[in-house]
């Protein structure tokens, strides 16, 4: 059997999601016509995932390929195309072609601004982005990337600053330096970048179902949810006391621009909090733009791992947790 794309859950029924896949059909090839104005070029859907491929220009040779991605488009286009719409509905039809030609130009014209950008390919330019495993592993022969905890991976990024462009493998190794020194490097500009300026995230204390209190941790860059690799500089301005020095944090990335943390060694209770904070992830996992993982995760001295919660027939807390986490923290709080 084969599988559904990763944003075909955006879509809800079967029904929505062969409307949807009509409309990117219908348009892409088009759409990429008029942004390349004549250039030999080639679109097509296959298998849930846009690719296009085109000439390269000014006198250079062979193509250049790029997928195009369709989770925002397809959380898009759910919003603001009626559920009840059909493809006999010109309104509906024409905002979600609307919106199909809008994500294309972008995605085109970013892909067309690349060829001029080898110059700014420097490591200056690196910074460190969260990204969906499951798109990590599609993506990973054209990545240099690392697996933080199950559903989560971090990988290396230009940021040009118009478009977040990855760093290969293949030009990593042209630069002949130690990767980890890489690594190190693009992620302290990246917490720079986000700790202040323009492109400073908000921090706020906020309590999730009037009930837990958590730091939100929100932004429009793309690289908002990256703070969390520095999660003990925003705990530590945040002043909650010295509970979470030894015990972590519980953390959750929904989507690109948001992440979610409970400082643990409060008095909240823990089964309250887990549970929350799962509701609020499934959310806004769901909601998007740029969909993370809906998993939680214990941060604790810069490491993330994963933590398996749920209940039992009886509503019991069920959890799947490391054995330290266990041990530290549900004994404590037990």
């Amino acid at each position: 059997m084969t599988s559904l794309p990763t944003w075909a859950a955006a879509l809800g029924t079967p029904a929505r999601l062969t409307m949807f896949e009509t409309q990117v059909r219908g348009c892409l090839q088009a759409c990429v016509d008029e942004q390349l104005h004549g250039r030999e070029a080639s679109a097509s859907l296959d298998g849930g995932v846009a690719s296009v491929r085109m000439r390269r220009g000014e006198g250079r040779r062979g193509w250049m390929q790029a997928q195009l991605g369709l989770m925002n488009l397809a959380q898009r286009w759910a919003v603001e195309v009626p559920g009840d719409a059909g493809e006999t509905d010109a309104e509906s039809v024409a905002r979600g072609h609307a919106l199909i030609a809008e994500h294309v130009a972008v995605s085109v014209r970013r892909m067309a601004q690349a060829e001029h950008d080898d110059q700014a390919l420097r490591p200056e330019a690196l910074r460190v982005r969260l990204m969906n495993e499951r798109h990590a592993v599609e993506y990973a022969e054209g990545l240099v990337q690392r697996r933080l905890a199950r559903g989560l991976h971090a990988a290396l990024v230009f940021d040009l600053p118009e478009v977040l462009r990855p760093l290969t493998p293949e030009r990593a190794a042209s630069w002949e330096r130690e990767l980890d020194a890489v690594w190190a490097e693009a992620l302290e500009r990246t917490q720079a970048g986000l700790s202040e300026g323009e492109g400073a995230v908000v921090v706020e204390r906020l309590r999730l179902f009037d009930r837990v209190p958590v730091l939100a941790i929100t932004g429009d860059s793309f690289l908002t949810t990256s703070r969390i690799l520095d999660l003990g500089a925003v705990l530590d301005a945040a002043e909650l006391g010295e509970g979470w020095r030894e015990l972590g944090a519980v953390v959750v990335t929904p989507n690109r621009h948001t992440a979610l943390a409970h400082a643990l060694g409060g008095s909240t209770d823990l089964a309250t909090a887990l549970a929350a904070l799962q509701k609020a992830a499934a959310s806004l996992y769901e909601q998007g733009p740029g969909s993370l993982s809906p998993e939680l995760y214990w941060w604790r001295g810069g490491a993330l791992e994963h933590i398996h919660a749920g209940r039992d027939r009886s509503g019991r807390l069920m959890l799947g947790a490391p054995e330290a986490f266990m041990r530290e923290v549900v004994g404590e709080a037990g």
